[in-house]
């Protein structure tokens, strides 16, 4: 895992480029990659798909299944089921504010690791 300070196409790019390389992957050996359906991420000009492809042209996108999966459950769920409507909102709404700071994300993770090495020391 590796925390990214920009969210831009060449940012997020360069991170990834770099993981490649720490791992001594080849980009020829490089079959598909797999992302949600934002423009900085697919898009077919300037997106990382796209820097991808210069790297290596038989690589294939796979648009993300966790994502589509996210969609199905928002668009079933809309507002015919206020109950599921509302727990999946407050999650979303939880993970937004963690993961819209990095200080809030390093207290989180604190916590939960702390909390999970806890629970099994207890065993």
């Amino acid at each position: 895992m590796k925390r990214i300070k920009s969210v831009n196409a060449q940012s997020i790019f360069n991170t990834l480029s770099d993981v490649i390389e720490e791992y001594n992957i080849k980009w020829e050996n490089i079959v598909s990659t797999c992302f949600d359906g934002a423009a900085t991420m697919v898009g077919s000009t300037a997106g990382v798909q796209t820097k991808f492809k210069e790297k290596n042209k038989k690589i294939s996108f796979v648009h993300s299944y966790g994502h589509c999966l996210n969609l199905i459950l928002v668009d079933s769920v809309g507002c015919k089921n206020r109950i599921a409507f509302d727990f999946f909102g407050t999650i979303q709404l939880v993970y937004n504010f963690i993961e819209g700071s990095s200080s809030r994300h390093a207290i989180f993770e604190k916590i939960f690791f702390l909390n999970f090495l806890n629970f099994f020391l207890k065993l």
